[in-house]
């Protein structure tokens, strides 16, 4: 299966595409799509929008962090809700485009994402990144956190989405 992964933001929005089958995963790209806060909101927008057509292959599906609806609801101040009200835009493009090209869509909250790695619930971006990278069995690579968010999500999405595929087919027996 062809897995996208998508650590949703509006400054920079992770992505990875892997390969996923049980016991074998194999990165095909790993990056950040990333926008300027001296563009309007509309052109940030058309500019994750043409980053993942940019990315755009045949996917099974597509493995997002929600973690912008829960950040605003545990901070309280009004910079920290702005930046989820933005963080929903970039992840609304990334649902935008998995609908336009019907793309299952799995939802993965930051505590899935680690425990689906195998970490504890306070793991570090850098405990995240270190653990995708050993699944995917590659060197680690210079990467931001995003990317490398995108790459665990990729990863447990995977497998989630594998387990789903297979419930509905033994319903359908």
């Amino acid at each position: 299966m062809i897995i996208l992964g998508i650590d949703p933001g509006f400054a920079s929005l992770g992505y990875a595409t892997i390969a996923w089958a049980p016991g074998s995963i194999g990165i095909f790209r790993l990056g950040t799509i990333v926008t300027s806060a001296e563009h309007t909101t509309q052109h940030r927008v058309v500019l994750l929008w043409h980053g993942l057509q940019a990315i755009a292959g045949d996917f099974d599906a597509m493995a997002i962090e929600a973690q912008a609806r829960t950040h605003a609801v545990k901070q309280g101040d009004r910079q920290t809700n702005g930046n989820a009200a933005l963080a929903r835009v970039g992840e609304g493009v990334a649902r935008a485009f998995a609908a336009s090209r019907r793309i299952p869509v799995v939802e993965l909250e930051p505590s899935e994402l680690r425990s689906g790695l195998g970490l504890p619930a306070n793991a570090s971006k850098e405990h995240i990144a270190r653990m995708a990278y050993l699944r995917a069995r590659v060197e680690p690579g210079k990467q931001t956190n995003h990317a490398t968010d995108a790459l665990g999500l990729a990863i447990v999405g995977g497998a989630r989405f594998s387990v789903t595929q297979r419930i509905e087919q033994f319903r359908k027996k």
